[in-house]
C-alpha cells in the first residue's frame, strides 16, 4: 500500500507572525489556568482496539491508567468506532481525524478518491494555525496518500519512514521551539497486518505494535523531560484510521471499524468515555484544547474527554445470572431432535451435541426464558463455549431469541453462516471490496431500520472457543470471542435502537420458533444468561477461569474441585510430592482423589505447588503438592494444568463432612486465593 520517499522537510506557503504565548493561554477553554497549551494526536494505521489491552503496548496501557505523568489523568475507550459513512480504509478515516468530519462533507469515500483529487477542507492544525496566528502547527507523516491533504495553511510536514519519523520527532519535541500542536501518523501495524494478518493476531503484528509502542514512549519521554514541561498543559490524543480481519480492511464489519480512542491530559475526566466514540472526534477534541470557537465550524465529531463513566463495578457473578447449564448431568432444558448429552468431552466435563450432521438435526429449548425481565429493558449478556467440525451449512443460530426468517426482525442471535459477504454486513453502502467469510455473528434487530451485525469471527474447528455478548445501559453491544491463542477478543457499536423483546424463548441450536431450515452441527458447554451487563472485566474472569479449566459453575459457587474415591494401583502419585510432607500410599487402601484446576499465580511468577488442608471434627490435615507441568506457561501443561492427589483415607481427619481448601503457592513464595469444597459422601 505504501510507497518509500526518502526525506522531504518543507515550510508551506504563509510566513507566520510571532506572539506571546500568553495570548495563546489566556483563551484555552481545556488548559485550567495560565500553563501553553500543547496537543499531541497520534494515529497508529490498523490498530485495533482490542489490541491495546492484550498486545505488549507497555506505554499506552500506562496511558491509560493515568500513570503517564503525575497529574495526568485519561479518558479512553477500546470500542470506538471509524467512520459509518464510508469504507474502513485509509483514505476516508485519515481524512476524517485531520477534519473532524465524515465522508458526507469530506468526499472522501475511499482511498482512490483522495488520491485523485485530494481533500477540500482544512485539517484542524490549519484551523488553529488561522485562528490563533503564532501557534507551531506539525503534521508528520508516512503513508504516501497524505500528501494529499498537505501542503495545508501555514503547517510544517516532514514526510519519510516511520522508524525516521518517530527518531526526528522525539528530537523535535525536546527542543525549546518545539511545535504547539503535532498530528503524528504510523503506518507499520497496516503493513504487518496486510502481510501477516491482523486477525487472529500474527507474530508480526504483535511485533510491529510492541515497536509503534516503543517509539511512542521515545516520544512520551521526551515531551516529559522539556525544560518547561511544568508549565505546559499537554493534551495526547491516539487513535486509529481502521481495525482489521485477516490480511484485510475496507470491509463494514466490526472487525475493521472498532478502534481505540484514547485521551490524556491534566484536565480530562479519568475513566471509560460513554457510549461510542469516533476517530473523528479528534479534531474537535484538539482545537477546543487551544479554546477555539468550534461552535460555527459543522464538526461531526465531539469534543471527548470532559466526561467519563463511572468506574465500573463488578459484581457476584451470580448476581442476575438467569440461565445457567453445565451440561453436567441434568440438562436443564427441553432437549428435541436428535440432540443429546455428552458424558465427557467438554470443556469442562459433560456437554450438549446439538446436531451430529444437518440430517442428524436437534436442538434445545430453554423454556420460560421468554418471560425473562431484563434491567432496563434490554440490558442482558451470555456466555457459552462452542466448538464445531467443518464449516456450517446455511446460517444456522447457536444461541437466540428471534424469529431467524429475515435479520431484521426483533431479538439477538448468535450466528455461523457459512459465508458473509463483508462489504454488507453493516447495512451502509460504499465502494468497498467484499470479502466472503464464514464464522460467528451477533445478528440484533432493530427499531424500524435494518439488521446489524457484529463481527466476523472465524472459529478453529475441533476447538473449543468461547463466546459472549453484553449490552449496556448507554446501548452498546460487544461481543468477544477467546480463542486457543490465548487472546480474548472484543468488537463493539452503538445499538441504542436494539429491539430485544420477542415473546419467544432462547434456543440453542435454532430460532426463537425452534423451526428455522438451518440446524446448527456443533457441541455447546456451560451456556449462561444474564439479565444485567456483565463489566468487561466480568467477561475476562469468566474466560482466564475458562482456560485453567474452571467453569462458571466453579467460579458462582459450584466446587471447582473434583473429589472422588478410589483406589490407586500404583505406588506413587501423578505427582512428586514435597519431600519435606510425603505422602505415604498404601495401594490396598482407599483414597479421596482430589482434582485440583490450574490456579492463579502471581503475573510475575507461576503456581509451582498447592498447599492443601482437609479438615474434619476438630483435627484438620496438611499436605502439598507439585503442581502439574510447572512453569510450562499456561496452556502448554500436561492434562491441562489438573494435578492429582490422593489421600490414602487412613491419614483423613474424623468426620461426616471434611472441608477441603487448596491454596497455590508461587515461585516468588506468595500464596492465591483458596478453592474450597466440601465431601459430604462416605468413606
Amino acid at each position: 500500500m505504501m510507497v518509500r520517499y526518502s526525506r522531504i522537510f518543507a515550510m508551506v506557503s504563509l510566513t507566520v507572525a510571532t506572539t506571546a504565548w500568553g495570548d495563546v493561554a489566556a483563551v484555552a477553554a481545556h488548559a485550567g489556568g495560565a500553563c501553553r497549551p500543547k496537543t499531541l494526536v497520534i494515529m497508529l494505521d490498523g490498530l485495533r482496539g482490542d489490541a491495546v489491552e492484550n498486545l505488549e503496548m507497555p506505554h499506552l496501557q500506562r496511558l491509560i491508567a493515568g500513570k503517564w505523568q503525575p497529574g495526568y489523568k485519561c479518558a479512553w475507550s477500546l470500542g470506538a468506532n471509524t467512520v459509518r459513512d464510508g469504507s474502513t480504509e485509509s483514505a476516508p478515516n485519515h481524512v476524517a481525524i485531520a477534519t473532524g468530519m465524515t465522508v458526507k462533507k469530506t468526499g472522501i469515500s475511499w482511498n482512490p478518491d483522495l488520491l485523485s483529487r485530494g481533500t477540500r477542507l482544512p485539517t484542524w492544525l490549519a484551523r488553529l494555525a488561522k485562528a490563533r496566528p503564532g501557534t507551531r502547527p506539525l503534521h508528520i507523516f508516512s503513508w504516501y496518500g497524505d500528501l494529499r491533504m498537505s501542503p495545508d495553511y501555514g503547517v510544517k510536514f516532514i514526510f519519510d519512514r516511520d522508524d525516521a519519523n518517530a527518531k526526528e520527532l522525539a528530537g523535535i519535541v525536546a527542543r525549546d521551539d518545539a511545535p504547539d500542536a503535532i498530528m503524528w501518523y504510523i503506518d507499520r501495524p497496516d503493513h504487518a497486518g496486510h502481510g501477516f494478518g491482523y486477525y487472529p493476531y500474527t507474530p508480526e503484528y504483535r511485533t510491529a505494535l510492541k515497536v509503534c509502542d516503543d517509539e511512542i514512549g521515545g516520544v512520551l519521554n521526551a515531551i516529559a523531560a522539556r525544560r518547561t514541561f511544568a508549565e505546559e498543559d499537554w493534551l495526547v490524543i491516539v487513535t486509529a484510521d481502521h481495525g482489521g480481519w485477516d490480511r484485510h480492511h475496507g470491509q463494514l464489519t466490526t472487525q475493521c471499524y472498532t478502534i481505540p480512542f484514547i485521551v490524556a491530559g491534566r484536565h480530562v475526566a479519568h475513566g471509560r468515555i460513554p457510549g461510542v466514540p469516533h476517530n473523528y472526534d479528534a479534531a474537535p477534541t484538539a482545537l477546543a484544547h487551544f479554546g477555539v470557537d468550534i461552535s460555527k465550524i459543522g464538526f461531526d465529531g465531539k469534543v471527548r474527554g470532559d466526561v467519563a463513566a463511572p468506574a465500573e463495578k463488578e459484581r457476584e457473578l451470580k448476581d442476575g445470572l438467569a440461565v445457567y447449564l453445565p451440561f453436567n448431568g441434568d440438562a436443564k432444558v427441553e432437549i428435541r431432535g436428535k440432540a443429546k448429552l455428552l458424558a465427557e468431552g467438554g470443556r469442562f466435563g459433560g456437554a450438549l451435541r446439538v446436531s451430529e450432521s444437518t440430517n442428524e438435526a436437534g436442538c434445545a429449548c430453554l423454556k420460560g426464558s421468554e418471560a425473562l425481565k431484563f434491567e432496563n429493558g434490554a440490558e442482558f449478556s451470555f456466555a457459552l463455549w462452542v466448538r464445531t467440525f467443518e464449516k456450517q451449512v446455511g446460517d444456522p443460530v447457536v444461541l437466540g431469541n428471534k424469529d431467524w426468517s429475515a435479520g431484521s426482525k426483533p431479538g439477538i442471535a448468535l450466528i455461523a453462516p457459512d459465508h458473509v459477504d463483508m462489504s454488507r454486513t453493516s447495512g451502509y453502502s460504499c465502494k468497498v471490496r467484499g470479502f466472503n467469510s464464514h464464522g460467528f455473528l451477533l445478528n440484533c434487530g432493530r427499531e424500524g431500520r435494518k439488521r446489524h451485525d457484529l463481527g466476523v469471527y472465524n472459529p478453529d474447528f475441533g476447538e473449543w472457543i468461547f463466546y459472549a455478548a453484553t449490552r449496556g445501559a448507554d446501548g452498546v453491544v460487544r461481543l468477544y470471542q477467546g480463542r486457543k491463542d490465548g487472546y480474548l477478543y472484543c468488537v463493539a457499536d452503538d445499538l441504542s435502537d436494539i429491539a430485544f423483546k420477542t415473546g419467544l424463548p432462547f434456543f440453542i441450536g435454532q430460532d426463537g420458533t425452534g423451526k428455522y431450515k438451518h440446524p446448527f452441527v456443533g457441541d455447546v458447554d456451560d451456556v449462561a444468561i444474564w439479565t444485567r451487563t456483565l463489566t468487561h472485566g466480568e467477561v475476562q474472569r469468566i474466560w482466564e477461569a475458562g482456560r485453567r479449566g474452571v467453569s462458571l459453575g466453579g467460579i458462582v459457587g459450584a466446587s471447582p474441585l473434583e473429589m472422588f474415591l478410589d483406589k490407586i494401583e500404583n505406588a506413587a502419585n501423578h505427582n512428586p510430592v514435597n519431600p519435606a510432607n510425603p505422602i505415604q500410599e498404601d495401594s490396598a487402601s482407599l483414597r479421596l482423589c482430589v482434582k485440583i484446576p490450574l490456579a492463579d499465580g502471581n503475573p510475575d511468577s507461576r503456581v509451582y505447588a498447592y498447599e492443601v488442608a482437609v479438615a474434619g471434627d476438630g483435627q484438620k490435615l496438611h499436605k502439598a503438592v507439585y503442581a502439574a507441568g510447572c512453569n510450562m506457561g499456561i496452556g502448554h501443561e500436561p492434562n491441562g494444568g489438573v494435578t492429582e492427589l490422593a489421600i490414602p483415607k487412613s491419614d483423613l481427619p474424623p468426620g461426616d463432612a471434611l472441608t477441603i481448601s487448596v491454596r497455590p503457592i508461587t515461585s516468588l513464595g506468595t500464596r492465591g486465593n483458596p478453592l474450597a469444597a466440601k465431601w459430604t459422601a462416605p468413606l
